[in-house]
């Protein structure tokens, strides 16, 4: 299994501002990301502190037509956005635009969430990760192979804790370093494309090998879901 790939020199840039104090999350559609564990998590980390905010950087889930004909996903954004613009917390979240800005707006993000109930990967993740962000991903199937140097939690209130812990203690910047490398050994760019080469010319070797036609032609097909 060859992962997707990540220009992680793009990512080496300074944090700004409070960037601890700030919790990000990229994309929200469809439901299964779950922003309201996000926002959930947002009210446990300012009872901690009043300093935390949320930012969350995706498309207007309105704006996905397929998306936003499907009752069940229109009622839970409608419920959800209601909900943080109502809450005595509005003005602790923000809402990004979308956009391949991603390693920009990294430099002011401390943490990266992925509360999603299910990931074929979770690219917002390894961004996060080679951003320096700390990360906190939900307990679902495939997230201890993926990503196995995370942390994993199963929710909000255990989430806020440890996002509070790591930013206080030196726990944190050895947990950043480790997460940061982890990317870079495992989903960057010169990893991934030799994992690629290697198993291409392992594949093409295998089918010479097995063939009794002595007149071959090499093709190499490739599926993008």
């Amino acid at each position: 299994l060859v992962g997707n790939m990540i220009d992680v020199a793009n990512y080496f840039k300074q944090k700004m501002g409070d960037a601890n104090f700030n919790v990000g999350m990229i994309g929200t559609a469809p439901m299964i990301k779950r922003p309201d564990l996000a926002f959930e998590t947002l009210k446990e980390l300012v009872l901690i502190n009043p300093k935390y905010r949320l930012r969350i950087k995706s498309k207007n889930p309105a704006s996905y037509n397929w998306l936003w004909a499907r009752t069940k996903e229109r009622e839970y954004y409608t419920s959800f956005y209601n909900e943080v613009n109502s809450s005595d917390l509005r003005h602790h979240v923000l809402f990004d635009p979308f956009g391949d800005d991603v390693d920009s707006w990294c430099q002011y993000i401390g943490t990266i969430l992925s509360p999603s109930d299910n990931e074929s990967f979770h690219m917002a993740t390894t961004e996060g990760m080679a951003s320096g962000c700390v990360p906190i991903v939900w307990n679902r199937k495939g997230s201890s192979e993926i990503f196995p140097t995370t942390v994993k939690v199963n929710e909000a209130k255990q989430a806020a804790k440890l996002i509070d812990f790591y930013r206080r203690s030196t726990a944190g910047k050895l947990y950043k370093k480790i997460s940061k490398q982890y990317i870079q050994d495992n989903y960057s760019r010169e990893y991934i494309s030799e994992s690629w080469i290697k198993l291409i010319n392992e594949d093409n070797t295998n089918i010479l090998e097995k063939s009794s036609i002595s007149d071959t032609k090499k093709a190499i097909l490739f599926f993008s879901i």
